[in-house]
């Protein structure tokens, strides 16, 4: 048995004894106050704190009991290198239980993959081959569509009148009824397209002709109970003159104004009036000019679709 000294009155106590049989104070504290002088923070997060305290214990107690023995105080120079290999140990069995759980983790989530694909519903042969014969289907419906509107573009194109430019393979598509030169008042539209029928482009062409100069500069539409205007930027209206005088404007419509000739096709009364810098001069559209554009319109969409 060993005397160690009571930290609370300083007298001489037995180190096996649980508490100060002087004043009372409990032994376990000193040992708790010992203890701390061990900074151990880092192993006790790992959780090897009771491991420690184990051998903590064992050193107070060979440090109280034999401080004059030789072979204590090489056990006091041993402790720091058996709980630097105590800590070592601890953290290597922490890192593998990790490297385990991660690996289990993965294992885990391969068999419910593995389980959630084989649950999936696999498609009968029936199934396959009805879903075949639809696409089948529903490629001759395509194919059969694209054969008919060829057709009708065929019967349109046979009822036109085409130009040609052979150099750069292009051609342009007119109705019959439309006027071939400058030389009248008009308004129609017509088809740009290459010589396969591909490529092809809506133009408007709006033109004046008289013995007097307009300089026009925009054109205003009147469309039943609807007004509409069409304004050219500058240098776009086109002019010329020998024993009469020449204005003409030909453009690519836009997505409103091809809008304005579908109404203009419907429409009861459309009034065009060509607006000049001091003059104006107004023209009724007339049927045939109507039948033109609604000719040349369908042929459109249906080259657009093909």
């Amino acid at each position: 048995m060993a005397l160690i000294k009571c930290s609370e009155c300083q007298r001489e106590i037995s180190d096996k004894a649980t508490s100060c049989p002087h004043c009372g104070y409990p032994l376990n504290k000193i040992e708790m106050q010992e203890n701390e002088n061990y900074e151990i923070d880092d192993a006790n997060s790992l959780g090897l704190k009771n491991l420690i305290d184990k051998f903590d214990k064992s050193d107070n107690k060979i440090e109280g009991s034999s401080k004059n023995s030789t072979n204590n105080n090489i056990s006091n120079k041993n402790f720091p290198f058996i709980r630097v290999i105590i800590i070592f140990c601890g953290l290597t069995i922490i890192i593998f239980a990790l490297i385990f759980n991660n690996n289990q983790n993965e294992i885990i989530s391969t068999m419910a993959n593995s389980s959630y694909e084989n649950i999936q519903p696999t498609k009968s042969e029936s199934q396959i081959k009805e879903e075949q014969i639809k696409a089948q289907e529903e490629a001759k419906k395509i194919a059969q569509e694209k054969a008919d509107r060829q057709v009708k573009i065929n019967s349109f194109l046979s009822k036109m009148r085409i130009e040609t430019d052979d150099v750069k393979d292009i051609k342009w598509i007119y109705d019959t009824s439309s006027p071939m030169y400058i030389n009248v008042n008009a308004i129609f539209i017509y088809i740009s397209a290459l010589k396969d029928n591909s490529n092809p482009t809506l133009r408007m062409k709006i033109q004046y002709t008289g013995e007097n100069w307009l300089f026009i500069n925009s054109y205003s539409l009147k469309v039943d109970d609807k007004l509409y205007t069409i304004t050219p930027s500058y240098g776009e209206v086109e002019r010329d003159n020998k024993t009469t005088v020449w204005e003409w404007y030909d453009f690519i419509p836009n997505n409103s104004q091809i809008s304005i000739i579908r109404e203009i096709i419907k429409s009861n009364k459309t009034i065009l009036r060509y607006e000049g810098d001091i003059y104006n001069k107004d023209k009724e559209i007339t049927q045939t000019e109507k039948n033109a554009m609604n000719n040349i319109l369908q042929l459109y969409d249906l080259m657009v679709k093909q």
